[in-house]
């Protein structure tokens, strides 16, 4: 299995190649091998925070949905989000999304400790 890690999944790995596909895309494409994605799934894709606290936002899912019905991956790895709401799976599958608020590293750290 292949774990390709990007910043973003949903970014065409090749812009100027068609099909777009992501990294994960092309892996599974290539390969042939079960392929796992991973990059902001659920959340914008802000790394960097301007201040100390700042709440990274959630983000619609629909292109990971796209891109797993088009056979670009077959598994999501998901992080932030999980660390923010760790039943966010949950939510998702019971389309619960809205009262989930998005990810305050101040808050998952505390959480940890």
């Amino acid at each position: 299995m292949f774990h390709p890690s990007t910043r973003r999944h949903y970014v065409p790995e090749f812009p100027d190649y068609d099909p777009l596909l992501s990294l994960a895309g092309w892996t599974k494409k290539i390969t042939g091998l079960p392929v796992i994605t991973v990059g902001s799934v659920g959340l914008e894709t802000q790394f960097r925070l301007k201040q100390a606290g700042e709440m990274i936002r959630p983000a619609p899912v629909d292109r990971v949905v796209e891109q797993f019905d088009a056979a670009e991956f077959d598994i999501v790895a998901i992080g932030r989000a999980l660390l923010a709401d760790p039943a966010w799976v949950n939510r998702l599958r019971d389309g619960l999304l809205d009262g989930f608020n998005g990810y305050n590293a101040d808050i998952a750290l505390s959480a940890l400790t």
